[in-house]
């Protein structure tokens, strides 16, 4: 049985259409993420959940029970919010033991659940700290630990990850999917960073105004995106204006818009058609303009070289519009220079089309 079923949920604040339509199901023991950007719908999403927010209309089920009129606090759900929101008077393990006391839990089984999740995210020697002593890591681990204590049959989370440095958020992103997988609780991840998504999630949702555009595991989202929207969130993508000039079974010729013809994958899409060729950074290859290479790829121009440690990036000039590259930094063309000609390759599977 899945676990959480949301079914036509919708809401309105005023003329905003928050959500619309939303029907998504998450199965137990599942790590979903709900990505987008800020104002899409993720966040008021996760709080009608959560009970903070009355849906317009839809239903939400929880283990085949409809909890959609239930209050927060009889929902069953762990809740770890953006800044913590620990007891600054209380110690770590006093804020730990909080929703069972809440929940009447006796004292023994109090001390026995904060000793087990306190030791499940490394933190039984910080007990009796309070949330001042701690980092923000620390801090973050304490709220994970209060979320999971009375073992909730849902765990949501509302980007806990957003107030930490660059560092310490891949190692807590870390450290989340550790414990996730460790317990097994069904968990709901509120992010606007891709590569938390991507890494975290069993599956990922996407959404932009209020829509769920594509809910799928990571590696079908980046290869295969549902239309240009999604495509352009995640990872870093090329466009390029095109008209389809013959279909076959071995790829889509396309006519670009500033010149040049490109082969993408098989499509059935008609000759004529308007589309857009999306092209990521990292499936572009160049090489310098000489001997064969001269007729087997597109002719550019090297307009801009920034050092990105691993890679380096390259923007091109392709029919006067830019084109971004990245390449290893230990290949030939990490030798490219400002002003130099040179030639792009790509797999026309790689090439992703859509109509416009």
């Amino acid at each position: 049985m899945p676990e959480l079923v949301l079914s036509g949920i919708s809401k309105r604040f005023g003329a905003f259409q928050a959500v619309a339509d939303l029907d998504l199901t998450v199965g137990n023991g599942e790590f979903v993420c709900l990505l987008g950007p800020s104002g899409c719908g993720k966040t008021t999403t996760l709080r009608m959940i959560a009970g903070f927010e009355t849906a317009d209309r839809g239903s939400l089920l929880l283990d085949g029970v409809d909890i959609s009129n239930r209050p927060p606090n009889k929902r069953d759900i762990g809740m770890v919010f953006q800044h913590y929101a620990l007891f600054p008077h209380k110690t770590v393990a006093q804020n730990v033991a909080f929703g069972l006391l809440m929940r009447g839990k006796s004292r023994a089984e109090q001390d026995e659940a904060v000793a087990r999740t306190l030791q499940l995210v490394k933190l039984a020697h910080l007990a009796d700290r309070f949330p001042r002593q701690l980092s923000g890591g620390q801090q973050q681990r304490v709220a994970l630990a209060r979320a999971l204590a009375f073992q909730p049959s849902l765990l949501l989370m509302d980007e806990p990850l957003s107030n930490l440095d660059a560092q310490l958020r891949d190692e807590m992103r870390d450290e989340i999917k550790r414990v996730q997988q460790e317990v097994g609780t069904t968990t709901i991840f509120v992010t606007h960073d891709q590569s938390e998504a991507l890494a975290l999630a069993d599956r990922v949702a996407v959404f932009s105004e209020g829509r769920l555009l594509q809910y799928s595991d990571p590696a079908h989202l980046y290869e295969q995106p549902s239309d240009r929207t999604v495509g352009r969130f995640i990872g870093k993508m090329n466009e390029l204006e095109g008209r389809v000039v013959n279909t076959s079974p071995d790829g889509t010729l396309v006519a670009l818009a500033g010149g040049g013809t490109v082969l993408c994958g098989p499509s059935e899409l008609p000759s004529g058609t308007s589309v857009s060729v999306m092209i990521r950074y990292e499936a572009l290859s160049v090489a310098p303009l000489s001997g064969g290479h001269r007729d087997a790829g597109l002719e550019c121009r090297v307009s801009r070289r920034t050092y990105l440690g691993s890679v380096i990036e390259y923007e091109l000039i392709l029919a006067g519009k830019p084109l971004r590259v990245w390449m290893p930094n230990n290949s030939t063309a990490s030798r490219l220079s400002i002003g130099d000609s040179t030639t792009i390759f790509f797999n026309p599977s790689d090439a992703l089309l859509f109509a416009v």
